[in-house]
């Protein structure tokens, strides 16, 4: 029987199969996430929430859990992208949406519940509000010049710098994604022609 969604905190998990096979595995993470609440981060050996240890399963970490801060220097990596990259994974799977909307019934208090992929409407009013520290119009430049010259414009920033480019070459909205998540960058705004791309704080 399919449970409802937005269940009463306590009660039954939220879980809504595509298939029998992505419910029984929402199920198990779910039950993981119950049986895991009191695991502290291998590293800094800080208090895990449900959120950061699906961050940690995600990337394999499941029997040694870290925090997704400790995660991203191991990746050399930011540790706002690290987790906006994986929220963006969790979107396109079954079992880990369902764990993470679990986990936001659950702790109503946590920070993370705020987390939402890099293309999701708060990062579009994040642009409007806050102004970029760069901009750069790319035209109609193809992936390989596109991605050399934007190492190089990233790498001319300070750590935590935002810069905003147009791009309207057809591959953009996948190659630069792609480059973001190959380099650690955190590609805060996706909205074709526009990205807004920062660089890692570390």
């Amino acid at each position: 029987m399919k449970d409802e969604p937005g269940g009463e905190p306590g009660g039954e998990p939220s879980v809504e199969p595509a298939d029998e096979l992505d419910g029984l595995r929402a199920r198990q993470l779910i039950e993981w996430l119950a049986t895991s609440a009191a695991s502290l981060c291998r590293s800094c050996r800080a208090a895990l929430c449900a959120h950061e240890l699906l961050f940690a399963s995600a990337l394999g970490h499941k029997r040694q859990p870290a925090c997704s801060a400790c995660l991203a220097r191991e990746l050399d990596s930011s540790a706002a992208g690290l987790r906006s990259h994986l929220r963006a994974h969790f979107e396109r799977r079954h079992c880990f949406r369902a764990a993470w909307r679990h986990a936001d019934e659950r702790e109503l208090d946590c920070a993370l519940r705020a987390v939402r992929p890099a293309t999701g409407p708060a990062d579009a009013a994040l642009a409007i509000e806050v102004p970029p520290d760069e901009e750069w119009d790319a035209g109609d430049l193809a992936c390989g010049e596109l991605v050399l010259e934007l190492r190089l414009k990233m790498r001319a920033l300070p750590p935590g710098a935002t810069l905003e480019l147009c791009a309207t070459d057809p591959g953009a909205p996948e190659d630069l994604p792609a480059w973001c998540r190959l380099t650690g960058h955190e590609l805060v705004l996706a909205r074709a022609p526009r990205y807004r791309i920062r660089r890692p704080r570390a």
